[in-house]
């Protein structure tokens, strides 16, 4: 991810996990700007499975 400060290269300093969501903490190697950002988990998709019945065949 870029620096929304200077447009440098960022790393992860401290992440942590909530119920459907990352918060991570970054800094900027180049003007040292700390951010954080929020990332988003999409809900799983729910696979329904079909089961065979002797109509079926």
């Amino acid at each position: 991810m870029n620096c929304p400060n200077c447009g440098g290269n960022t790393r992860v300093v401290y992440s942590t996990k909530g119920v459907d969501q990352v918060l991570r903490y970054r800094k900027c190697y180049g003007c040292r700007f700390r951010f954080k950002t929020i990332e988003l988990e999409e809900p799983y998709a729910r696979q329904m499975k079909k089961e065979r019945n002797a109509h079926d065949r």
